[in-house]
């Protein structure tokens, strides 16, 4: 009995975090590719504990992530995208300008006027992300998981493949949501800041056990008017999921793949797993 309990909290990990492993196969492929979810609040030493990842991982000829990571080039892109012609003063109200400004003075000791016609979308990304390093110092040093398989494949001069442009990402972050509910959603993200290192626990928990479903079904259940509205969550994942299940075909036709994406990508009904399985791929957890 003592045995097979010890033999049971032995297994009880990989089986979790194989969860966040995926093997596509099937479909006349000669050799399978992987699918892979990341998320850049957990540190990259994460990686070490993943059964099977770095196998994976070398048993590819070509990297695949959200977009081609050169982040000189995505800031400057960024930035010079994130203007806009308006003052964040005239869709805001005096209380939510006040409640930013304290906010990003208390932070990042920037007051709100110094950014005042950056689009809120860009004031709450460096917001979110300077709120993070605080909280988590360790993610500063690492740089993300994203960019750390890309590091890794030049490195090895693996080649390196987006499934989508930098331009598609600031368009969608900056155009296709207006100026008015990109003004809630940074007001939200304030508002929420209090108890963001105990959500960011949470959501990392679940991560590390390989719970995507509830990493997912979390998101979702968050129906406040600051969070993401279904549509809004359908084009930031279950439309970009659609346009990229048709690339990632393309990709695994030629070489074996190691795919990192962002986990969120992965579940659902919309989610890259059940589109890879519709389109008559066989993808399971790797144990």
């Amino acid at each position: 009995m003592r045995r097979s309990l010890i033999i049971a909290m032995f297994l009880l990990p990989l089986a979790l975090h194989a969860q966040l492993l995926w093997e596509i196969s099937g479909k006349g492929l000669p050799q399978s590719s992987y699918l892979f979810g990341t998320d850049d609040n957990v540190p990259v030493t994460f990686l070490d504990s993943v059964p099977g990842l770095f196998r994976c991982y070398n048993d590819c000829q070509t990297v695949v992530g959200e977009v081609v990571v050169d982040e000189a080039e995505t800031i400057a892109r960024m930035t010079n995208a994130a203007h806009m012609q308006q003052s964040i003063r005239n869709v805001l109200s005096e209380s939510e300008f006040n409640m930013v400004d304290s906010a990003l003075r208390a932070e990042m000791n920037l007051p709100l006027t110094s950014v005042a016609m950056m689009r809120p979308a860009m004031i709450r990304s460096m917001y979110e992300m300077t709120l993070m390093e605080r909280l988590f110092p360790a993610m500063k040093e690492d740089g993300g998981m994203d960019s750390f398989f890309q590091r890794v494949a030049r490195r090895q001069h693996i080649p390196v493949v987006g499934l989508e442009e930098i331009d598609d990402q600031i368009e969608l972050m900056f155009r296709t949501i207006g100026i008015e509910r990109q003004s809630k959603m940074l007001v939200g993200a304030v508002m929420a800041a209090a108890g963001k290192k105990e959500a960011l626990q949470r959501r990392g928990a679940m991560y590390r056990a390989g719970n995507i479903e509830g990493i997912y079904e979390e998101t979702v259940r968050d129906t406040s008017e600051y969070a993401m509205t279904e549509g809004e969550r359908f084009l930031m994942y279950g439309s970009r999921n659609a346009e990229w299940v048709e690339r990632i075909a393309e990709l695994v036709g030629e070489k074996p793949c190691f795919i990192a994406v962002n986990v969120m990508h992965l579940p659902g009904e919309e989610g890259l797993i059940r589109l890879l399985e519709e389109k008559g791929y066989r993808v399971r957890a790797v144990k």
